[in-house]
């Protein structure tokens, strides 16, 4: 317990009059407060960022038909022995396991649509600021100012 004690006082006595010596520095310092300005801007928008994305999520669709969904099913008809006459469907769908799928089908749906898509957790935060290169400036000033972009080009 002693030996805590000690460690406690040296800590003290080492940090005792650096903050406000560096708090001396900061304000004697003008190219130290404009830098720490310019550092906290992109930062203080990335955290912005990051709650909007987070917890702004009022507008998302409900998620409990996406969880339930079911494929449509062929409707057959069947003769007096059991045997199917026809299938009848919109569609024809066909349920497989992940496994059933040839890697050359998978590695083409991922290569046209995520390459990243085992690497990341939903979301590929990577790519956000080749969107907003593309993102049409005055299409987004015109959704953010109201007019839901029919007056953008």
């Amino acid at each position: 317990m002693r030996k805590v004690r000690l460690l406690f006082r040296r800590f003290r006595e080492a940090f005792h009059g650096l903050f406000p010596r560096l708090w001396r520095v900061y304000k004697q310092s003008r190219l130290l407060r404009i830098a720490s300005v310019v550092a906290a801007v992109p930062l203080a928008l990335i955290l912005c960022g990051i709650i909007y994305i987070s917890y702004n999520r009022t507008d998302l669709p409900d998620s409990d038909a996406f969880i339930r969904f079911e494929p449509p099913t062929m409707g057959h008809i069947y003769d007096a022995n059991g045997h199917v006459l026809i299938a009848l469907a919109r569609e024809r769908r066909e349920i497989i396991q992940y496994n059933h799928v040839p890697d050359v089908l998978r590695q083409a749906i991922l290569s046209a649509e995520d390459e990243n898509c085992f690497s990341h957790a939903g979301v590929d935060f990577s790519v956000f600021p080749r969107m907003l290169g593309k993102t049409n400036v005055r299409a987004l000033c015109a959704h953010i100012g109201g007019t839901g972009g029919e007056n953008a080009a």
